[in-house]
């Protein structure tokens, strides 16, 4: 992991980042002379759960996962979060940090100080009305895959699960399908989905087979979404029919 010096937040150009968008210019000069900016290799762990919290990051580019772990060491990934989202917020009114971060792959991260950043949330209300309506959305979307996943069978978990992984790394590609664009193992969709390993691995074989997705070098491409999504809709029909 590498700390450098890092330019003002005044000559960002991440257009994603909410303090670019809505902090004023005078509020980005303060910031850019009080933040870290740290370049993680793949694999590497930002934060851990019980950490004591210090510092909110947000992520110039780059992929990263965000999970609690249970009693019996079993991950369970509760977001995936990309160029221009934060991390640590939900461990903001907390002592230690609630979950992980661990990148995907080599990833940039700005950093500030706790008290940096309440005093920033004071003076810029825009900032902090947008930083709220965005963790609102990432709360109502977790509520509705919650719903999916306590209504599907395993194969409806992991047709989500990949859904969700669209949303926030899908790309069109030339052959008209969507392009999971980061690389994940059977075991990390399986956290995504809340299921085993071994059902994960049943799940994909399955859909590969139907040419609802493929996959080359690691990565997956939905092929068909359609089919994807009805797999969803159907099996939770099906569950509340026998319920």
């Amino acid at each position: 992991m590498q700390e450098l010096e890092l330019f003002g937040c005044a000559a960002c150009k991440q257009n994603d980042c909410l303090i670019n968008k809505y902090c004023s210019q005078k509020w980005k000069i303060f910031l850019g002379h009080n933040k870290l900016f740290r370049e993680f290799p793949q694999k590497l762990n930002v934060f851990s759960e019980g950490e004591p919290v210090s510092r909110i990051y947000f992520i110039r580019y780059g992929k990263i996962k965000v999970y609690n772990t249970a009693n019996t060491g079993k991950q369970n990934i509760t977001r995936l979060a990309c160029s221009g989202e934060m991390l640590g917020l939900r461990s903001f009114a907390e002592d230690t940090y609630l979950v992980s971060a661990t990148t995907l792959e080599q990833t940039s991260l700005c950093s500030f100080e706790k008290k940096v950043f309440i005093s920033v949330l004071k003076k810029n209300p825009e900032f902090a009305w947008h930083l709220m309506e965005f963790y609102a959305q990432q709360f109502s979307n977790f509520e509705i895959h919650h719903r999916n996943f306590a209504q599907s069978n395993a194969k409806g978990k992991i047709a989500e699960a990949l859904l969700i992984i669209k949303k926030k790394f899908g790309v069109l590609n030339a052959e008209g399908g969507c392009l999971l664009d980061v690389v994940l193992s059977r075991q990390e969709i399986a956290d995504v989905a809340g299921t085993c390993l071994a059902e994960a691995i049943r799940a994909v074989s399955v859909f590969k087979k139907e040419n609802i997705i493929k996959i080359n070098k690691q990565k997956i491409t939905i092929l068909n979404l359609e089919m994807l999504d009805q797999f969803i809709v159907e099996k939770c029909i099906e569950r509340r029919k026998t319920a």
